[in-house]
């Protein structure tokens, strides 16, 4: 699946002292995305129609102290419609009813 359209960045501001470390990095950036989409720790959401990703997030973490007060900032994406196709063959003469080609699943 594609992540969408790169469309800005987003700059989160930590509240309190925080210690990156190579161990707490990938569950600290699902809490910092969390916070970002809901607005906490006094941070604005995520704009409207906007997505971001923990990995991008686990990415622009450096491993080190950050104070409360410090910023950093991680890449915000606009979703994007996925087009799939679906090639079929069709060999013999087997009848099939339209509307179960309708249904899901």
């Amino acid at each position: 699946m594609v992540k969408g359209k790169k469309d800005g960045t987003y700059s989160y501001k930590f509240k309190n002292a925080n210690t990156i470390t190579d161990t707490n990095k990938k569950e600290l950036a699902k809490t910092i995305l969390n916070n970002a989409k809901q607005g906490k720790q006094g941070n604005p959401k995520i704009a409207e129609g906007k997505t971001a990703f923990a990995d991008d997030v686990e990415k622009a973490l450096v491993t080190k102290t950050y104070n409360g007060g410090d910023t950093f900032s991680f890449d915000t994406y606009k979703p994007q419609e996925e087009n799939l196709w679906l090639k079929a063959e069709c060999t013999g003469t087997k009848k099939y009813s339209v509307e179960s080609l309708k249904k899901e699943g």
